[in-house]
């Protein structure tokens, strides 16, 4: 899976990250799953935005060149791999089951964060998958032609 590494801080309580090899490109959040989420948009974004002007992607690194890379923030705390997701064509219902308390939980802290309950789903999900490497081959194999591309 396509990707780039993060340099990741905490300050004050405040998480933010920063991809060292993208110029510009940075999120931050209350929390490291939250900011594991806005990684992953950042970066999205990062990259359509040079697509569009048709400006360089630098290719990935390997994670020891990029721990080797100065920045001005200093030395990072944690490093993250952030997958490069291809952008969404279109939403899909899904239906599931959710314990009443979970779902509880689940609402209130889509709330405190300002997302409904799909997005504060999606959003945590794809932090969790980014945290144990991206898609698998299985959901890579599915993927249209023009997304294995981009992934």
């Amino acid at each position: 899976m396509r990707g780039y590494w993060a340099f990741v801080y905490e300050e004050d309580g405040q998480y933010w990250g920063l991809f060292p090899e993208l110029k510009g490109c940075y999120s931050a959040a209350d929390d490291m799953t939250g900011l594991a989420a806005n990684l992953i948009e950042a970066l999205g974004l990062w990259v359509e935005s040079r697509e569009s002007a048709n400006a360089r992607i630098p290719a990935p690194r390997r994670l020891p060149e990029v721990l080797r890379m100065k920045v001005e923030a200093g030395k990072p705390q944690a490093v993250q791999f952030v997958p490069l997701l291809p952008p969404p064509d279109r939403a899909r219902q899904v239906a599931m089951s959710v314990d009443e308390r979970k779902l509880e939980i689940i609402d209130e802290a889509a709330e405190r964060l300002g997302q409904s309950r799909s997005a504060f789903m999606v959003n945590a999900s794809l932090a969790a998958a980014a945290s144990l490497g991206g898609a698998t081959g299985k959901a890579r194999r599915r993927a249209r032609p023009s997304e294995r591309k981009r992934a």
